[in-house]
């Protein structure tokens, strides 16, 4: 997906971490334009916050992952939460498309997911706002993607 999404469903498993998480990335999205959708409507982007507490919750992770790519074929899935960190072999087989990097450095063992929001703050929307406000998109707008480059989020700017 190059275009910034329209709508985006959020599946949230686990903890109240997870919740708090998700909520916040809720509003970021609203902040931005971005319709919230049901999870089994059809979306843009979708997040899936796992949860591995319990080899249940792991399963029912694994089935948000499957059922949000084929509900929503051509989305952005993006998949975080501590099952993610744990396996994340497992979930790049369900869905190749998912991005695990975030969750993979936004993870803690003593704090579980909850760096993650520190993260995103700084590799992603610091160098995103420094790009709109002095960088190349500086008064013209355009197309973001974020990628994944030598182990380290990379921001690629075109038109």
């Amino acid at each position: 997906m190059t275009a910034a999404p329209r709508t985006a469903a959020i599946v949230n498993l686990g903890c109240k971490v997870n919740q708090a998480e998700m909520e916040g990335a809720a509003r970021l999205l609203r902040e931005r334009g971005v319709r919230l959708v049901e999870a089994t409507a059809r979306a843009d982007l979708v997040l899936v916050n796992t949860c591995t507490v319990t080899a249940v919750a792991d399963e029912k992770s694994r089935a948000a992952v499957r059922r949000a790519r084929r509900a929503n074929a051509d989305a952005e899935i993006v998949v975080a939460g501590c099952s993610v960190q744990v396996d994340p072999s497992t979930f790049a087989a369900i869905d190749p498309a998912a991005r695990t990097w975030l969750a993979n450095k936004g993870f803690d063992r003593a704090f579980g997911a909850r760096p993650m929001a520190r993260l995103i703050e700084r590799v992603i929307k610091k160098p995103l706002s420094e790009l709109l406000l002095f960088g190349a998109l500086a008064g013209q707008g355009g197309d973001v993607r974020i990628t994944v480059e030598n182990d380290a989020i990379r921001l690629v700017t075109g038109a």
